[in-house]
Formats: structure tokens, sequence, C-alpha cells
């Protein structure tokens, strides 16, 4: 370009301009082969020149496009490997400041194939290649000593042969999951699954899980039955999946598994998730796995108040309240296959006047959402309303869990089984209604939010059901929101259910909207700022029932509280004024939540209205 040099990367690309940058930059940049040091290249320029270069070395350091290794790093490999293994050292550069700290980390670490053929030939001869020193492939792991070695070691990659099956039939429960990684045959794919890399890494998905995903999806026939089938000395790989080259691809995409795991340069797969290579085409894939809801124990932390701004909640809805720019990272957490969130089913419905999201789980689930912004909102609702029923399932570590009141923060303990509803703590239905609600966004901020509004519906809704005393009111405000909704659905009814005071939360509406269709009443509780804000969001759902249909026959206020008909919930002398409510408040820990990219929150609401949650 003229006066200057335009630079383009895997980074975002950025310019220098001037009218002899490009002469001085053809100068130096033969310099920058990693052969000169900082000081070196201070020598070299003089005096005179160095702060113009340092200046363009600063330029070109700031923006990913030149690092600088220090003489410390450099001295942890050896000449000899620096000489022979430049290359995967120059390689590692570009994503460290440690190349040299990582590639011994790579050089260093034990691993073990358990197999044989060229599945094994090609991973050990890649990793050789690269400059790994230490790997050790065991044709047959039965052996005594093989047996010992394999209890204690680190990285043990299960290679899919007769033997090796044999072998993890017998001893792969004995051992700790997350140190093995298993290469397992299924719909024409040769799949690698989880591995820990790091030790103290963050606890991931294993092995276990993504069999568990695989044999749901049906892209496992049966790991039991394949092991059980080894174990007489039938061979797990057939047809294409067999074949020398299909096995040589996959020890080339394995390796770089290992490369990238050892190293840390690079994220690997196999750190969450899974690989896998098409036995036909040879594309590979990744696929992202969270580990069961039944896995460990969920930990509920009891969440302190926090500065919260009740006056950031809007009066009525608007255009402000969508967050589709949110819309990648909620995509971040479903995927065909090996996530619990599959996909999506709303391609054939219709997006007016709503604009409506069905997302869909593993075991063929769906839950449906709607917008008045966009379709990426409504989609997002759906898959955290899917996250939501599973965050229901985790198991408690305890019978009883503390949370923090958001007024004073002292600590209110209430039982597991009104926040963990479709768990074994919950057994016995007896909390399948009570004033709690758990919530799962991408920030806790978000989370706790959307537990409170959730833990205030239902207590609204409970004490409304025993004590009715809505009070119907019709929707006459001039705001875009409520002028769409009356035009869209002029035969829709609003119930005022009252409102509640929660501490750094303000003043929180709960609202039903419903409309008779063809004998049967269709409605929706919502919460707001506003009675009308409330009813607003209510009534979205009730339309954007008409149009999800079959797929999503009742709202999500009707499928958790089957059987009560909102009409009988009016009566007595009305809401009256707001009372206070007490809520208490905490986050969920699970290993689901992190995998997923997560952060769930639960509210329960302790006082101030009936809540029956004793």
């Amino acid at each position: 370009m003229d006066s200057g040099i335009q630079f383009s990367s895997t980074g975002p690309a950025f310019q220098l301009s001037g009218a002899g940058v490009f002469r001085l930059f053809e100068r130096i940049v033969p310099l920058l082969d990693g052969s000169l040091s900082r000081e070196e290249l201070r020598t070299a320029a003089g005096p005179r020149h160095w702060p113009v270069v340092d200046g363009l070395l600063g330029h070109l350091s700031e923006r990913g496009f030149l690092r600088w290794i220090s003489a410390g790093d450099v001295e942890v490999v050896d000449e000899r490997d620096r000489a022979e293994h430049a290359e995967q050292i120059s390689f590692l550069a570009q994503y460290v400041d440690a190349p040299h700290a990582a590639f011994r980390r790579f050089r260093d670490a034990p691993v073990h194939l358990v197999g044989d053929g060229p599945l094994v030939d090609a991973v050990a001869e890649n990793l050789r290649a690269n400059g790994h020193r230490d790997v050790h492939a065991i044709a047959d792991p039965s052996s005594p000593d093989s047996d010992e070695a394999l209890a204690q070691a680190e990285h043990v990659i299960v290679m899919p042969t007769a033997r090796s099956y044999s072998w993890f039939r017998r001893r792969g429960a004995s051992l700790e999951a997350s140190r093995l990684l298993l290469v397992v045959p299924g719909a024409g794919r040769l799949w690698a699954l989880p591995h820990r890399w790091a030790p103290g890494a963050a606890e991931g998905p294993d092995w276990t899980d993504a069999v568990a995903a695989l044999e749901e999806a049906g892209a496992l026939a049966g790991l039991h039955r394949m092991l059980v089938s080894a174990d007489h000395g039938h061979a797990p790989l057939v047809g294409r999946a067999a074949s020398v080259p299909v096995q040589r691809m996959m020890g080339a995409l394995l390796s770089y598994e290992v490369f990238k795991g050892l190293t840390g340069a690079l994220p690997a797969e196999t750190a969450t998730g899974a690989v896998s290579l098409d036995s036909v085409t040879g594309e590979t894939a990744s696929h992202r796995v969270v580990p069961s809801t039944q896995r460990g124990r969920a930990i509920v932390v009891p969440l302190r108040p926090s500065a919260s701004d009740p006056a950031r909640r809007p009066r009525v809805p608007s255009l402000r309240d969508s967050r589709a720019d949110e819309y990648d990272a909620w995509r971040e957490a479903v995927g065909p296959i090996t996530m619990p969130v599959t996909g999506f089913d709303d391609a054939d419905l219709t997006q007016l006047p709503m604009k409506v999201g069905v997302a869909v789980t593993t075991s063929g689930a769906r839950r449906a959402s709607s917008s008045m912004w966009t379709a990426a909102d409504a989609r997002m609702e759906a898959v955290a309303r899917c996250y939501e029923d599973l965050v229901a399932e985790l198991e408690p570590a305890t019978g009883r869990v503390a949370l923090a009141t958001t007024g004073d923060g002292s600590i209110a303990e209430v039982p597991a089984g009104a926040v963990f509803r479709r768990s074994r703590a919950n057994s016995d239905g007896r909390h399948d209604r009570s004033a709690a609600a758990v919530a799962v966004a991408l920030t806790a901020e978000a989370a706790v939010d959307r537990a409170v509004d959730g833990a205030v519906a239902e207590a609204l809704l409970l004490d409304a059901v025993r004590r009715p005393s809505g009070t119907v009111f019709p929707l006459r405000a001039d705001d875009a929101a409520s002028t769409f909704i009356r035009d869209i659905a002029p035969g829709i009814s609003c119930v005022h259910l009252g409102s509640v005071e929660v501490d750094g939360h303000g003043e929180l509406h709960v609202a039903v909207a419903h409309e008779e269709r063809d004998g049967l009443v269709v409605w929706h509780a919502a919460v707001g700022a506003s009675p009308v804000s409330a009813a607003v969001s209510a009534a979205s759902e009730v339309v954007a029932q008409r149009q999800h249909g079959h797929l999503a026959p009742e709202t999500a206020s009707m499928r958790l509280w089957s059987g009560v008909d909102p009409r009988a919930l009016v009566g007595g002398d009305g809401t009256g004024a707001a009372r206070r409510a007490e809520v208490a408040v905490g986050l969920l820990e699970a290993p689901l939540l992190v995998a997923a990219g997560l952060v769930a929150a639960t509210a329960v609401v302790v006082g101030g209205v009936p809540t029956w949650t004793s």
C-alpha cells in the first residue's frame, strides 16, 4: 500500500504508515528469525536508529505479529533439540511466550498406547517425529508388567483392537476415567473421546460422558456389547474404518491432539469433547461434550447481596430487551450428537407475529419460547429452559442447601428438593410446586435476576392457587409492545396476581395472560417491573403457542402448573399493595455448567408471602 505496510494474519489486520516504514521493515525483517536476542538487535541497530526500530517492534509485538522469547525459556531445551525440532518450537512460539518449555512438556510426558496395528504405529511415529521421547506402545496389556505400568500412567490411549478392548473391559473401570482416552468406532466414524491433558485442569467431561451421549444419540451401538465381542476375539474395526489409510489418518489426528494437549499451546478438542473422523469422506469434526447430570454432586454457594440496580429493569418491554448479541455464546451450548441440547426444530414454524424458537434435547424433549424482537432471542430462551431442566436433575450434595438472603445476607436453609425438583432429592414430589426457581444464563448477575423472577412468580402463583386474589385488568397502555399485543390478540385477558418488594431487585409484579381456544384455556405467567411489563411478557408466550402448535402444545407455565385454570385465580379483594418478600439466593456449581460455559443460580422465597417450602 502507499506510504506504509498492511499486515494481515490470523488476528485483526492492521497497518503501519509512514514514508520510510517499508524500507525500515525490509531491512530488519531478516533479523527477526529467532537467532538474535533483543540486546543483539539493539547493538545491530545502533543508538541512533534503535528508538525507531524499537517503536516498530513494539507495534508488531502488541498486535501479536512478533513475540519476544526469554533467554530463560530457550535454555530449558538443549541445543540439539533446538536444532532438530526448530520447526515445532517455532510453531509453538506463535501461540505461547515460553515455546521451549511447552515443547519440553510434550517431549517428556509419558504416553501409553494400548493396542497394535496401523493406528498405533501412526500415532507413535508421528509423536516421535515431532520430538516425543517417552511413547510406549503396548500390544498385549494383559501381561503383569504392562498392567502395572498402565495402572500408574497419566495418559493411556486405548485403541480399538480386540486385546486392548478385552483389557479395558476388565481393568478400565478401576482406572480414573480422566486418565484414559478411548478410541471407538461408531456411525461410520472413528471417535477419540475426552481426556484430561493437564493435571489440575478444571473438571471436564470424560469418556463415560461421551459414551453416554453417543449411545443416546445412536452414534454408538453399545460399548458394552463391543467390549464383550472383543473379549471373544472379534476385531472392533470393520469395513472402511479398518483400512490402513483411514487408521493412519486417525493416527495423524490423534497425535496432533496429544501435541496440543501436552504442550498447552493450543486447546485440545479432546479436553472438552470428542473428535471424529468420517471413514468414508475423511472429514474431521469436533464435538463438545458436557458431563452427565449424575456425575458428581451439585454444590450451592450462598450469594451475598451486591449492588444490583433495580432501575435497570424496564417498566415496559422494548427492543432494548433484545440480547441477540449473545447468540453466538449460547450457540456454543448446542451441538448435534454429543450435547444435551442437540439443535432446533423451528425451521418450519411461522415467524409471525412472534419470533419463536424450539430447542431439542438428546432425549427428544422440546422446549419452546418466543420473542417480540428476534428469532435469536427466542432460541436463546429455549436453550436456557432446556438447561434449567438439566440443572433441576442435578443431585445435591446435601439434603438441605444454604442460601443468602438478598437483604442482609443472612443464611437460610431450604430443602434441596425445592431447588433440584427433578432429582432424587424430590423423589416424593413434595416440592413439585414451591416458591423456588433455578435459572441459567451467561453471567452470575443475569442468572440471579432470572432466578429471583422465577421464584417470585412461583410464590405468587402458589399464593393465588390457595387464596385467589388476582385482579383482571385491560392491557390499555399505549407503548409499542402493548399496542402490538392488542392488535394481534384482542381476545387475550390479563390477571394481575400482585407484586412483592425484593431487596436489590425492586418491586416485581406477576401477571397471567390467558386465551380460550377450542375449549382449551392457554395461559402463561410472567414477571415484570410493572403489571403491563409482566402482562406483555406473558401474553407473548400465549400468542406464540399458536405458532408452536403440536411441537409445544403447552406453555412453560401450563407444563409446570398442569390442572390450574387461570380464571380461578381471580377473587377476594384484589391484590392490594406490594408485600415485602425475603428471597435467598445462591450460585450452583457442577461440571455440567463449566463444560457448557453457563452459570446457574437458584432463588427461594423464604418469607413475606406463603412459600410452602419448609
